[in-house]
């Protein structure tokens, strides 16, 4: 027995969702084909997280909520805050993540939107039995290490 499905093509940053696709599946297996070159574990980035790393792009001190970046003319760096805390520098060849002092799931989610954009593919920070992982695009392929504050990752 086969059903069809509506899946929602991922909308870009900016432009609304674009429509649907029909995929066809068997009910009793999960779907896991794509058509997009992200890794499976994308998701979708919120407005905020949005404006977040078009402030980092565009080289422009931003705040709004409890998400702030600031620009840095001196070393072309973008420090982001979440709540007041430091939990990223983007800078023209590296990433340097930190936790803030605050392993949460908006922090977790704020970092992960800035590897998204401005990191390689397959880079991304996940939690497993309550300890954070970063997964990392390298020369050996996918690589996992426990997260630690501080920790920097090239985006050449």
């Amino acid at each position: 027995m086969t059903v069809c499905v509506r899946v929602w093509n991922l909308p870009t940053m900016d432009s609304g969702l674009t429509g649907t696709s029909p995929i066809v599946t068997d009910p009793l297996r999960p779907y896991t084909g794509h058509s997009s070159n992200k890794p499976l574990h994308f998701s979708l980035m919120r407005k905020i997280e949005q404006q977040m790393n078009n402030a980092i792009s565009n080289n422009q001190n931003w705040q709004s909520a409890n998400t702030a970046v600031t620009f840095d003319e001196e070393s072309n760096v973008s420090t982001v805050f979440l709540h007041g805390n430091k939990i990223a520098e983007v800078g023209d060849t590296f990433i340097r993540l930190f936790d803030g002092g605050w392993q949460s799931n908006t922090t977790k989610s704020r970092l992960n939107a800035i590897l998204q954009e401005h990191g390689d593919v397959g880079d991304r920070v996940f939690q497993k039995a309550f300890d954070w992982f970063v997964s990392m695009n390298t020369a050996q392929g996918i690589t996992t290490v426990p997260f630690f504050s501080s920790m920097k990752l090239a985006n050449l």
